[in-house]
């Protein structure tokens, strides 16, 4: 989904402002936040690679709910970019929600958002 021109540059400038407040923060004023993190939304996933646990776990995943105020709190925190990943994210369900709806929940709060998937 392409956003309109207005909007991405409004973004690009509110990325500039808090990379740069960012940067004065944690170099001179010693104030550490996390910038980028990473929501793991489930343990399901559909192959069994040897060097990854998810597959031998037991079988969790987070409800839309929790991901939502998971998401929250990160941004908080001072998180601004954000991966979802699991196991496998696009296997997660909690009823009617899917991943699309996590991404776009995501995409409310964070500059940049992405799925790993295998």
């Amino acid at each position: 989904m392409r956003r309109p021109q207005g909007l991405t540059q409004k973004m690009n400038s509110a990325w500039y402002v808090y990379l740069l407040s960012y940067y004065v923060k944690s170099r001179f004023l010693n104030i550490k936040r996390p910038l980028m993190a990473g929501v793991k939304i489930t343990h399901l996933c559909n192959l069994k690679c040897r060097h990854c646990p998810f597959w031998k776990k037991e079988k969790v995943s987070l409800s839309f709910l929790q991901v939502k105020n998971l998401l929250r709190r990160l941004y908080d925190l001072g998180v601004r970019l954000v991966i979802i990943e699991g196991g496998e994210p696009f296997l997660w369900k909690d009823n009617v929600y899917d991943i699309r709806d996590g991404v776009s929940e995501a995409n409310k709060l964070f500059f940049s958002s992405g799925v790993t998937s295998n």
